[in-house]
């Protein structure tokens, strides 16, 4: 699903974890821009793996035995000379992956 973090200094992120207590733990996109968020969801969650199979990313991890839940991905922006970058996080936490 793509919501969580929209502004965390250029890092778009992904994880496992919820808006709220009241919801299920789901895969959660932070981002700069939601266009960046709508890729790296639909690679993880629309894309058909190789050889034209029928699993997504995610499923085929699960498949072979891997814990979704301890899903962790991020990358930082490189800001042109033009651009300025979104002010951080209030907490500080890079990222904006969930604290362990």
């Amino acid at each position: 699903m793509i919501r969580g973090k929209h502004w965390v200094d250029g890092w778009l992120t992904a994880y496992w974890g919820r808006e709220s207590r009241r919801e299920p733990k789901e895969l959660m996109f932070g981002c700069p821009c939601k266009s960046d968020a709508s890729l790296l969801n639909w690679i993880f969650s629309h894309a058909k793996m190789w050889g034209g199979g029928e699993e997504n990313f995610l499923k085929e991890l699960e498949s072979r035995g891997y814990d979704l839940s301890t899903i962790q991905f991020s990358i930082k922006r490189k800001w042109k000379p033009n651009e300025k970058p979104v002010p951080a996080e209030p907490s500080g936490n890079p990222g904006g992956l969930p604290d362990a």
